[in-house]
């Protein structure tokens, strides 16, 4: 393995869209302008299976276009790593806008930290131009229930907050291979998997608050808010379920000590309306999580 990232080593960004034409432009724009020599990076577009003007949109822009007809993040993830000519694969959302020096500060990172396997970075919401007041309430829940480190640290297992998660991560690419990727069986949170997965197989991964995107996706309708709830508690308790440890019922008090507290603070707090909200979350996420959990017993 290569000690550094050469002046002429090349970056690979991989983009899984689905149905992203409200959001994919800005993307793009915002990878493709990044202060980093054009010639020193790729941008893979991977769609997967959009119904509307995705492809489209993303054609108008100088990056390599692909479709994945197996359906899911992971899929597409590792459909654009098999086609990145890149050492190090880096990983964006359809639904973010990366920072101008995003590409910069990942070279930089492997360079001088040459024992590295991968490395990600918090996600913030916008400070503008949101839809209406929910999707902005609702990116100011997501900062403050992740509640990103502020100092680089490495990752740990079972640990969420400093998780590399797709919107802002990069890997070599030889341990993608190697590692068989992503999860590709359908369920969202393939990346803390990943990031899981290769933390027990003894890989060093960082995270670096410094390496900034910001998600421009929130539901910006009460649909939305709870499709979305379901849809990460379901992944909660695959996760748990794939990962179980013996302090599983601890976990569930927890769990649902959150969504108690959630609830008085609705009636206690000040700010009324968003703790409103964050307890229409908690119930969500808590119908999600129950609901793989009962699956899961089905199966079996």
């Amino acid at each position: 393995m290569k000690s550094f990232l050469g002046m002429n080593e090349l970056l690979s960004v991989v983009i899984a869209a689905l149905n992203s034409e409200a959001t994919i432009g800005r993307t793009l724009s915002s990878v493709l302008s990044n202060k980093f020599p054009k010639d020193n990076f790729e941008v893979i577009l991977v769609d997967n299976g959009s119904t509307d003007n995705t492809v489209k949109i993303a054609k108008r822009y100088p990056v390599k276009n692909y479709s994945c007809t197996k359906r899911g993040q992971g899929a597409a993830r590792n459909f654009g790593v098999t086609k990145a000519r890149g050492e190090i694969i880096c990983f964006t959302d359809s639904d973010v806008v990366v920072a101008e020096d995003w590409l910069e500060r990942i070279s930089d990172f492997f360079r001088n930290h040459p024992y590295a396997d991968g490395v990600g970075g918090p996600i913030f919401a916008p400070l503008r131009d949101h839809a209406n007041d929910l999707q902005k309430l609702e990116g100011e829940l997501y900062a403050k229930t992740h509640d990103f480190p502020t100092c680089m640290m490495e990752c740990k297992f079972r640990e969420k907050r400093n998780a590399l998660y797709s919107a802002n991560c990069a890997y070599r690419r030889n341990l993608l291979i190697s590692s068989g990727g992503f999860d590709e069986s359908g369920f969202d949170a393939v990346d803390i998997d990943l990031c899981w997965k290769l933390i027990l197989r003894g890989k060093r991964l960082m995270f670096d608050p410094e390496l900034k995107v910001f998600h421009l996706g929130f539901p910006s309708t009460l649909r939305g808010v709870f499709k979305q709830q379901v849809r990460w508690g379901e992944s909660e308790a695959r996760l748990k379920m794939k990962y179980s440890d013996s302090s599983g019922l601890k976990r569930k008090i927890l769990s649902y000590h959150s969504l108690l507290l959630s609830f008085l603070r609705v009636f206690y707090s000040k700010r009324r309306t968003i703790n409103l909200l964050h307890f229409f979350e908690n119930c969500a996420f808590n119908c999600g999580f129950v609901n793989a959990q009962l699956k899961a017993y089905r199966r079996h």
